[in-house]
Order: C-alpha cells, then sequence, then structure tokens
C-alpha cells in the first residue's frame, strides 16, 4: 500500500469516528442505519401489499410497478365493478405501510415528508376517480406515472443534496483534523508521512474519492 493511499485510509478512518459524534442526526443518518432500517420497514410493507396475488389484476392494468404500455395509455374503459373493489383493497392494504414511511421520514428526514405526502394525496386523487368512475383507466395511469416521475424526482434531488452536504461536512472535519495535528491541539501519532506533525494538509474530492495532501 503507498504512502499516499496510507493517508487516505487513515484520515477517513477518523474523520468518520469524528462525524458520528458530531453531525446531526438527520444530515448524518441519510445513509445511515436508523433511517435505512426505517425506510426499508416501510418499503418492505409496500413490497408485500405489491406481491398480493388478489391484488395483481388492478397493480398490472393500472401498471403501478413498471413503465406503461401505449396501449394502457391509451385505454378509454372506464373501470369495472372488480376494478372499483380491487382499488379500494388497494388503498386499504397500503395505508399502513405509508404510516410506516411517513413515521420514518417525520423522524429522520423531515424535510422529506412533504415529498411522500404529495405522492400519497396524488395517489388518493386519482384512486378518488376510479373509485367514482370519473376517469378512463389510460387516464388514471398516466395520472399515477406523473406522479411517479415527479416523486421520483424531487426525492433524487433532496438524496443528491444529502450526499454534497455530508461529502462536505467530511471534507471539513478531516480538514479540522489535519489542521489540530499541525497546531498540535491533539496529541498523538502525527499524520502519515509528516515528520513531527508539522505538514499541513489540504483535503478535496476527486469523483468519489476523498484526498489529504500535504503541501
Amino acid at each position: 500500500m503507498t504512502g499516499s493511499t496510507q493517508r487516505k485510509f487513515a484520515f477517513v478512518t477518523v474523520a468518520a469516528i469524528m462525524l458520528s459524534a458530531h453531525a446531526t442526526p438527520a444530515s448524518a443518518d441519510f445513509f445511515g442505519l436508523g433511517w435505512r432500517s426505517a425506510s426499508t420497514a416501510a418499503q418492505d410493507c409496500f413490497d408485500a401489499v405489491n406481491k398480493d396475488a388478489e391484488l395483481q389484476p388492478i397493480i398490472e392494468r393500472l401498471s403501478l410497478l413498471k413503465t406503461p404500455s401505449l396501449s394502457q395509455l391509451s385505454d378509454v374503459s372506464l373501470p369495472a365493478d372488480s376494478d372499483v373493489a380491487l382499488v379500494q383493497k388497494l388503498s386499504d392494504k397500503r395505508a399502513p405501510c405509508r404510516a410506516k414511511m411517513l413515521a420514518a421520514t417525520d423522524e429522520y428526514h423531515p424535510a422529506l415528508s412533504s415529498t411522500y405526502e404529495v405522492r400519497f394525496f396524488e395517489q388518493d386523487l386519482v384512486y378518488v376517480e376510479l373509485l367514482k368512475r370519473r376517469i378512463t383507466i389510460g387516464d388514471a395511469t398516466r395520472r399515477l406515472q406523473e406522479s411517479y416521475l415527479a416523486f421520483s424526482n424531487r426525492y433524487n434531488r433532496y438524496s443528491e443534496k444529502m450526499e454534497a452536504r455530508q461529502r462536505q461536512q467530511v471534507v471539513e472535519q478531516l480538514q479540522e483534523l489535519a489542521d489540530g495535528f499541525t497546531s498540535g491541539k491533539y496529541s498523538g501519532t502525527p499524520p502519515p508521512n509528516s515528520p513531527g506533525g508539522q505538514t499541513q494538509y489540504t483535503c478535496r474530492w476527486i469523483g468519489p474519492t476523498l484526498y489529504c495532501d500535504p503541501y
């Protein structure tokens, strides 16, 4: 292992420990165990509903799990009695899953809660129209797909923002660590390749990799 590689991994390890102690819960946990556990439990609930054999006819007809085809988007038929019954069952069975997801966002990422609330509200508006037979299957499919794409865009923007924030926190903590060794603030072994702890370091991201170099 080269000296530069050793320096990179040593600094990242110590900075990760510092981040766990000082970062705020929301910003530190977007990719952490708490959020992953809570959001996975909610997603597992949704997955179980999506695999429910009784609901497959309406899930497939509205193309809820895949990109709709042209024939599905142009379906001008109104929902049949069987469709209406299954839409109601789908809504009822997904309700506990929604509650789990909102509880997870409220605890770990309150700023993300509105993204899910809007998504669920838009779904409900379509479901109501289907229950009252006021829109065609094709219109419902289109509106649900548009809602999903808008939701995905909002979620991805939030995720990218949180990732960028975490990356910046790592840089700042590593820089603080390097400055601390240089100034004598931290006791113990100085950073690799810095005899006496007097070499100064600057840290930066290059692609997905963080580098800390002497200058």
